[in-house]
């Protein structure tokens, strides 16, 4: 077990989470500072940052399967020629 790592995460995990639950607690407020209009948005914005999340994850898939097709491939060929 490597402690400091685990602890690294550990720190990472609970300071996600106070700060989530900080905004949660403090929306209401936060809604009534940034309105209708800023609430749809942030709204927006988030839902733009998330397909570019999923597509960049799509493009990594595609790209190790390539990597790794072309791998068995030049391994294969390594093999027959030899």
């Amino acid at each position: 077990m490597n402690w400091p790592e685990i602890i690294s995460t550990a720190v990472t995990l609970f300071l996600a989470w106070l700060t989530s639950t900080i905004l949660l607690m403090l929306s209401p407020r936060v809604l009534s500072v940034i309105g209708e209009l800023g609430s749809r948005a942030l709204e927006r914005l988030m839902g733009m940052i998330l397909v570019i999340l999923a597509i960049q994850m799509l493009l990594n898939g595609i790209r190790e399967s390539c990597r790794a097709s072309d791998f068995q491939a030049r391994f294969c060929l390594h093999w027959a020629l030899n």
